[in-house]
């Protein structure tokens, strides 16, 4: 208190046993610093570091103001202050940024790598360790690699650790179990059937694989993971942009599925892009000459150029000149190339391949309000398929021989960023690739679109003998070419494909 006995401070209000003699009471102007030593003495010459500790154990968020106040016996500055301002941030625990598995299946016996990623955004990391669900212990790492002995479903956990004793957990399922391998008889049905009437067959499934065979509808291991959308399409700044940078997160397994029969993707065959094609994206094949159109986005308007199947250049070529920004994906109808515009008014044109004239078009709002990028051709129904990266919406439409052309039949979202598409009209799978990181090729059921399985990479289009041409764009840089890819689809049919 002061001398007059008027003002005071309280410590502590009637408590009692805290009085007791010989009791001193040290009163700290800012309770979260402390300075060490408190007085001392130096000779000429010399000097001292004291230090200055600042304990935030019990402070929340928000300004901290306050002074180191140093009094000396210096007549000329007697009393120094030292100004101490603090932003206090929340803490926050750690972040784990990526937590997967490879394979996400296999047998009993297996290597499987489990690779992890964390930080702390106001800190370090100082523990960290992998859990694999099967009372094995602990691997302290962010990578780690671990054998299941036993088949079954198992749930793998990475914990991170901060500095302040947050911790944060991630999980992956692992599927341990011999594989499935499915075949069935016959390769498809052919009835004559009268109006009214119903016709019955026997579709016969078996599994000559070692695991046990699933099907029906469920979350199987063949289902592929989608990647992460990072901008919404209304957020699109170049809706008739050549890729889709940016557009979407690195894909999470990008590795072929292992579900898939061996010699699915394989290549038969490749070459570069003769010149002088520059920039190629879309591609379409004459089934009825063997031979490859190639669109080159290097000029403009684009152009698109014809190629032998062995990729030489055979001197013909015309401008797809459609009023858009550029000309995309192409598809085939036994006929007439019909081939997507980017821009413009977003419609589908009719090439004559020996004239190379455009003949027709074909558009419908529904599909057309923004470009699209990939474009197949169904000759069972005469419809064709049309999606882009812009909405990753597949749009199955009617051609010339019906009612409205261009009127949507159905369409489903497939949210991969979506560059090309080809059609097998035997097997009704539809092919979609993508550009993403990195590119992949997708197999996805046309009836009930679901997707089953994933390859790497690129635009595709049917050949016919049921090859798959793949287009790979090498760079941009001056002297780059494109590598063309006849691969393998194998999917046990022989009729020619569309795309």
């Amino acid at each position: 208190e002061n001398a007059t006995g008027t003002d005071g401070l309280q410590v502590l209000h009637n408590t009692e046993g805290y009085m007791h003699n010989n009791l001193a009471i040290r009163i700290k102007p800012i309770s979260w610093m402390s300075v060490w030593p408190t007085e001392g003495e130096l000779a000429p010459g010399e000097s001292m570091d004291l230090d200055v500790t600042f304990d935030l154990a019990l402070v929340g968020s928000g300004t901290l103001d306050g002074a180191v106040v140093l009094d000396t016996n210096d007549i000329r500055v007697p009393r120094t202050i030292v100004p101490v301002h603090i932003q206090v941030i929340p803490n926050n625990p750690p972040q784990i940024t990526a937590c997967a598995v490879n394979p996400e299946q296999g047998p009993p016996g297996s290597s499987f790598q489990f690779v992890a990623a964390a930080y702390d955004p106001d800190g370090s990391i100082v523990g960290k360790y992998w859990s694999f669900g099967d009372g094995s212990p602990d691997v302290h790492s962010f990578v780690a690699d671990h054998i299941y002995a036993t088949a079954g479903v198992y749930t793998a956990t990475f914990t991170a650790i901060d500095n302040d004793g947050y911790e944060v957990t991630a999980t992956v399922k692992v599927t341990v179990a011999e594989a499935a391998s499915a075949s069935w008889t016959p390769g498809q049905f052919d009835f004559t059937v009268g109006g009214g009437q119903t016709a019955t067959g026997m579709l016969t499934l078996s599994n000559a694989g070692p695991g046990t065979l699933l099907f029906g509808i469920g979350e199987f291991p063949s289902l592929v993971q989608m990647p992460e959308r990072l901008v919404l399409p209304e957020d699109i700044k170049d809706a008739e942009a050549r890729t889709a940078s940016d557009l979407y997160g690195a894909h999470p397994n990008p590795e072929r599925s292992g579900w898939l029969p061996e010699d699915v993707g394989s290549v038969i065959t490749s070459w570069r892009c003769p010149s002088p094609i520059g920039d190629p994206w879309g591609v379409g094949v004459l089934f009825d000459s063997d031979e490859v159109v190639i669109a080159d986005g290097a000029v403009d308007p684009t152009d698109d150029y014809v190629v032998t199947s062995d990729g030489v250049y055979t001197g013909r070529y015309w401008s797809a000149n459609f009023g858009g920004s550029w000309s995309g994906d192409m598809a085939f109808d036994g006929t007439y190339i019909w081939q997507v515009n980017v821009g413009g008014d977003n419609a589908i044109y009719k090439i004559d391949p020996v004239s190379g004239q455009t003949v027709g078009s074909i558009s419908n709002a529904a599909w057309a309000s923004v470009s699209q990028r990939g474009l197949a051709y169904n000759a069972n129904d005469d419809t064709f398929y049309i999606a882009g990266w812009n909405e990753d919406v597949i749009y199955k439409f009617k051609g010339e021989s019906w009612d409205n052309p261009g009127a949507v039949i159905e369409q489903w979202s497939m949210p991969v960023s979506i560059a090309g598409l080809a059609y097998h009209p035997v097997a009704d799978v539809l092919i979609v690739s993508c550009n993403s990181s990195p590119d992949m090729i997708y197999f996805v059921n046309a009836t009930t679109h679901l997707p089953s399985s994933g390859i790497q990479r690129a635009e595709i289009t049917w050949e016919s003998g049921a090859r798959l041409l793949a287009t790979a764009t090498c760079g941009s840089q001056a002297g780059a070419r494109t590598r063309c890819t006849w691969w393998k689809p194998d999917l046990d049919r022989s009729a020619p494909a569309t795309g």
